[in-house]
C-alpha cells in the first residue's frame, strides 16, 4: 500500500458547520493532521445541533463531520490565544477559514500576515459570496446561494415554485469540495514552487459554476432556460420522473435514442420511439408514459426494467438508500466504535483509491481535547497551560 495522499500534511481548520469541515474531514480521512480551532466557550456549534447521538449531549453531525480530527480550543480575541494561533500556523501547511471576509484581518491573522511567517502556508477562505464583489457581506445559506445562482429557478416541476432541495447542494458541492480541489491545486503548485498560496472559494461562485447546461443554452439561443422547459429540466418523457400505482416514483434517465427506444418497446409503447423530442406532441408523450407506470408498483416496475440499459432507477427514500447494500459494499457506510458515545453509523469517503483508502475511522474530538498536547508540542510548560487555562485564553 501506497502512504495515504496527504499523509503528514498539517492543516487548522477555524471553519464552522458544515461546508469548512465537510471538506477538512476529506483530508483527515487520507491522513492529514487535521487541527480544529475552536473558541474555548461551545466550540463549533455543530457540537450541540440535534439529533443527539443516542445517549449523549453531543450531535451525530458532529461525530460524524469531525472524526479523526483534533480539537484546540483558544480565545483568539486575547493576544496570547492569537500568539498561540500564530505558532501553530509557523508549523501548519494548509489554513481554512469560513468567517465572513475582514474577520480574519481584523484579529490580524489575515493570509498577509500568516504567509509573512509562514511562506508555504496555503490558506484558503470559504465563504457565502467571495471576498469581493457586491454580495460579499450578504449573510447566506445553501437555498440563498443556490438562488442567486439561478440555480434553484431549475429546481422543482413546472407548473409550481422552486423547490427546496433536501440536501446542502451549495454548501456541499459548491463549497466545502471545490474548498478541497482548490487547497489540493495549491498543493501540487507549491510542490514545485514551494510557496503557498491563497485560495478563495465562494459558495455562489460554486453554484454559478454548475450551470453549464443551463447557460450554454441562454448563451446560444438567447432564451431563459426555465424549469421544464428543456431537455435537462423536466421538458420531455424521457428524462422525468414519475409516480406508479403504490405512490412510489421512477427517475427515468433515457436521454439517448437507444435508451428511449429499448424503454418504449419494454413499456409496450413503440409508437413513442419516433416522438421523444417532438415538441408538438409532447404532452401527450408525457401523458402516456405516465398513465402506464401507474399500473403497476414502484418496485415492480425497477424488478423488470433494472437489467435494461433504459437508464430506470427507484426513487429511494433516505432510510431506503442507507439500507442499500451497494453503498455498503462501495465503502460508503461506516460503522465504527466510539469509547465515549458508542456504536456510530457514519458516511464513508466516496473517493476509491486502489493503493491508498481511507484510515479506519477515529472518533471526533471533545472541545479542546487536544489542547495541552499541541500547545506542548510548541514549547509551551505545564506551569504556562494552568495559567492560560485558569484566565479564559485556553480550554
Amino acid at each position: 500500500m501506497l502512504p495515504l495522499p496527504v499523509e503528514g500534511l498539517r492543516v487548522l481548520d477555524l471553519s464552522r458547520l458544515l461546508p469548512g469541515p465537510f471538506c477538512t474531514l476529506c483530508l483527515a480521512d487520507f491522513g492529514a493532521e487535521v487541527i480544529k480551532i475552536e473558541d474555548i466557550e461551545r466550540g463549533d456549534g455543530v457540537r450541540w445541533l440535534p439529533p443527539l447521538q443516542p445517549g449523549s449531549t453531543v450531535g451525530a453531525w458532529h461525530l460524524m463531520l469531525n472524526r479523526g480530527k483534533q480539537s484546540v480550543a483558544l480565545n483568539l480575541k486575547d493576544p496570547r490565544g492569537k500568539d498561540v494561533f500564530l505558532r501553530l500556523a509557523e508549523t501548519a501547511d494548509v489554513l481554512l477559514e469560513g468567517f465572513r471576509p475582514g474577520v480574519m484581518q481584523r484579529l490580524g491573522l489575515d493570509y498577509a500576515a500568516l504567509h509573512a511567517r509562514n511562506p508555504r502556508l496555503i490558506y484558503c477562505s470559504l465563504t457565502g459570496y467571495g471576498q469581493d464583489g457586491p454580495y460579499a457581506q450578504l449573510a447566506g445559506h445553501d437555498l440563498n446561494y443556490l438562488g442567486l445562482a439561478g440555480v434553484l429557478a431549475l429546481l422543482g416541476p413546472a407548473d409550481g415554485p422552486p423547490s427546496v432541495p433536501g440536501v446542502q447542494i451549495a454548501e456541499l458541492g459548491g463549497g466545502g469540495q471545490l474548498a478541497l480541489i482548490g487547497i489540493l491545486l495549491a498543493l501540487l503548485a507549491r510542490a514545485t514552487s514551494g510557496v503557498g498560496q491563497y485560495v478563495d472559494v465562494a459558495m455562489l461562485d460554486g453554484s454559478f459554476a454548475w450551470l453549464q447546461r443551463a447557460a450554454s443554452l441562454a448563451f446560444a439561443t438567447g432564451m431563459e432556460p426555465r424549469r421544464g422547459s428543456f431537455d435537462l429540466a423536466g421538458k420531455y418523457a424521457c428524462y422525468q420522473v414519475y409516480e406508479c400505482r403504490d405512490g412510489g416514483y421512477l427517475a427515468v434517465g433515457a436521454l439517448e435514442a437507444h435508451f428511449w427506444a429499448t424503454l418504449c418497446r419494454q413499456l409496450g409503447l413503440p409508437e413513442l420511439i419516433p416522438l421523444q423530442f417532438d415538441d408538438a406532441r409532447r404532452e401527450e408523450v408525457l401523458a402516456t408514459v405516465r398513465a402506464r407506470f401507474m399500473q403497476r408498483a414502484r418496485d415492480e416496475w425497477f424488478a423488470e426494467l433494472r437489467e435494461l440499459d433504459a437508464c430506470v432507477t427507484p426513487v429511494r427514500s433516505v432510510t431506503e438508500a442507507l439500507a442499500d447494500p451497494h453503498f455498503r459494499e462501495r465503502g460508503l457506510l461506516l460503522e465504527t466504535a466510539d469509547p465515549r458515545h458508542g456504536p456510530l453509523r457514519q458516511l464513508g469517503q466516496p473517493f476509491r483509491l486502489s493503493d491508498a483508502p481511507p484510515r479506519p475511522p477515529t472518533p471526533a474530538p471533545e472541545l479542546g481535547e487536544h489542547t495541552d498536547a499541541q500547545l506542548s508540542a510548541l514549547g509551551y510548560s505545564t506551569e504556562e497551560l494552568a495559567t492560560l487555562r485558569a484566565e479564559r485564553v485556553i480550554r
